[in-house]
């Protein structure tokens, strides 16, 4: 049965990601990505665009959502990804990076620090 679950949520992330709605559970519930980022959005959000990037199209910072939520949307595809728990001073350094798919793989992807949370 364990197997089971497992498989099930490896196929919903999949699913989710090649999609663009990320990644995210809680207690064996999903989560609803496009209502956590218009929440998100909706609580005021500084917005950079990234044109010297080639991943990176547009990242959002909401201080006041959820301890500080980013979004980041991508260039290759209409993802937008959210993570929660980011500190301001990060997203300082992230804005300021010279590479900003390096500083996102070093600093940000797959730290479960920053994985969004369902509630």
């Amino acid at each position: 049965m364990e197997n089971l679950k497992q498989w099930h949520r490896t196929s919903v992330v999949i699913l989710s990601l090649l999609i663009g709605v990320g990644e995210c559970f809680a207690q064996e519930r999903e989560c609803n990505f496009s209502a956590l980022i218009a929440e998100a959005r909706a609580s005021g959000c500084e917005a950079v665009d990234a044109f010297s990037s080639s991943w990176v199209d547009r990242l959002e910072y909401c201080s006041s959502y959820r301890e500080g939520a980013l979004l980041i949307s991508t260039k290759a595809s209409p993802a937008t990804y959210i993570f929660q728990g980011v500190p301001q001073a990060m997203w300082t350094a992230f804005k300021a990076a010279p590479s900003k798919g390096t500083f996102y793989s070093q600093t940000i992807r797959g730290n479960p620090r920053f994985r969004i949370r369902c509630e």
